[in-house]
């Protein structure tokens, strides 16, 4: 009896695990074909087969196709919140240049935090830090953000420009 219920809790925890670690590998612009991404890939629909209540062998092996598709569509999604940030970067971070330009202005110095400015900060992910990184550098900043390939950065002297990874 103890072994069926410890079996039920990990199969649906494998379930449940499928769809999370493809939302957090999307979101990260991780490629679904990536050692990193065939670890959860292979590992959580074959787990869920092995503790699958079931004795029948057609019932675990939708048990396997149905993880398998949780986990992409938990893929999809995140990779879809991933490409909104850096289309959100990319229409308004020079937006967010000019707040920091008029913060610096009035305070006659830039932020430490991005949180500072009370607006709105682009590039915000559901499971993953912002996509937009800020730091201090001496008495300026640098913003930097970056997809697939592409890595824009930006200083308070300068616009931003796209750099291959």
């Amino acid at each position: 009896m103890r072994s069926r219920f410890f079996r039920s809790i990990l199969f649906w925890l494998c379930l449940a695990g499928a769809p999370l670690a493809g939302l957090w590998l999307g979101e990260g612009f991780v490629p679904i074909i990536s050692p990193l991404a065939a670890i959860p890939f292979l590992l959580l629909p074959f787990a869920a087969t092995f503790f699958s209540p079931s004795t029948r062998k057609l019932e675990k092996f939708f048990v396997l196709i149905a993880t398998w598709v949780l986990f992409a569509g938990g893929w999809s999604l995140g990779l879809q919140n991933a490409e909104k940030a850096f289309d959100d970067c990319l229409k308004r971070s020079d937006n967010l240049r000019e707040e920091l330009y008029l913060f610096h202005y009035q305070n006659g110095s830039y932020p430490e935090r991005l949180d500072a400015l009370g607006i709105d900060i682009p590039g915000q992910r559901r499971l993953h830090d912002p996509l937009l990184v800020y730091r201090q550098e001496g008495g300026g900043y640098r913003l930097s953000f970056s997809g697939w390939d592409l890595q824009y950065e930006a200083t308070q002297d300068s616009h931003f420009e796209a750099h291959r990874k």
